[in-house]
């Protein structure tokens, strides 16, 4: 039996869904972490442990080593239980952040490299052992250690049935739109926090991958209205003048353009357009092409 707090509780979370309207809107009404598990273990999925709650610097008491990361993203709180699925039990965080564009942020990073990625809430990815997704400002991690196919099983029906429970934006962060859709390799949208290619003046930086003539090629963007990280990052590379004049067919704003290169991420190109650093990450003499292509599309949307 439910008793009255819970039904209580239960029903709020309904209302707060059905106010929410379509997942895909921009506006939702923030729910706890922990009211999303309480919820769960309502609706008759077995609790084997009490939620526990996470916030601001007490993440560091759950994720000692990790929880840096977390808070360049907005971290505001993480809901923690375990639960009996199909008699797996499996660990189950809900972190919620301060928006949806560093919630996606966060799961990019830890998104790990060569999995398929799956549709559920803006995406998700699972193994043997693990299920992750994103949905609106919340990011669930699950985590069941049996490894076999039961297991397998009881993760993605336990990831669907708290992706119902979740409000929120469903669609992409908006900026991926700006970029060119022709060979984007799937899974490969992320979003870095801070220090972008080693740089600390490149915060917020949105990229994608694409795959062109058999090279891959990294794209990127942030916004920069004043142009103060386009400045910084100059100030602290050495700038070959000769490169930087082959870069002049570029229709960026006023030339303003750079082409550097290191050993980690070898030759990238980027400047200034409309408000926006943009640039990108491979073969030089090919980057260039795609770079310019890139510009005269967001030319045309203009």
């Amino acid at each position: 039996m439910i008793n009255r707090v819970s039904l209580i509780l239960f029903i709020t979370i309904l209302i707060l869904i059905i106010a929410c309207g379509d997942s895909t809107n921009n506006q939702t009404l923030p729910v706890s972490s922990q009211a999303i598990l309480d919820t769960l273990g309502n609706a008759g999925i077995g609790i084997k442990s009490s939620v526990v709650t996470y916030t601001g610097q007490s993440l560091y008491e759950y994720i000692d080593g990790g929880a840096e990361t977390y808070h360049q993203y907005g971290f505001i709180e993480v809901s923690t239980a375990d639960y009996k699925v199909g008699g797996s039990e499996i660990t189950t965080d809900i972190y919620r952040f301060d928006n949806a564009d560093h919630a996606f942020g966060i799961y990019s990073t830890l998104r790990p490299d060569g999995l398929t990625t799956i549709k559920i809430g803006v995406e998700g990815v699972s193994s043997p052992t693990s299920f992750d997704f994103v949905k609106g400002d919340y990011l669930v991690r699950l985590v069941c250690y049996e490894g076999n196919e039961k297991a397998t099983k009881a993760l993605a029906k336990l990831a669907h049935d708290i992706e119902k429970l979740i409000p929120g934006k469903t669609k992409y962060p908006d900026k991926f739109a700006l970029f060119p859709t022709l060979n984007r390799i799937p899974g490969s949208n992320n979003i870095t926090a801070q220090s972008y290619l080693g740089q600390t003046s490149l915060t917020d930086v949105y990229s994608v991958d694409i795959k062109s003539n058999g090279d891959n090629f990294r794209l990127f963007l942030t916004d920069d209205p004043d142009g103060s990280k386009f400045s910084a990052w100059i100030a602290k590379n050495k700038i070959d003048p000769k490169a930087i004049k082959s870069l002049k067919g570029l229709p960026f704003d006023d030339g303003k353009v750079i082409q550097v290169s290191d050993f980690r991420h070898g030759k990238t190109i980027a400047g200034l357009k409309d408000g926006r650093l943009i640039g990108v990450i491979g073969n030089p003499e090919k980057s260039k092409a795609i770079l310019k292509g890139w510009l005269n599309i967001l030319n045309k949307s203009h």
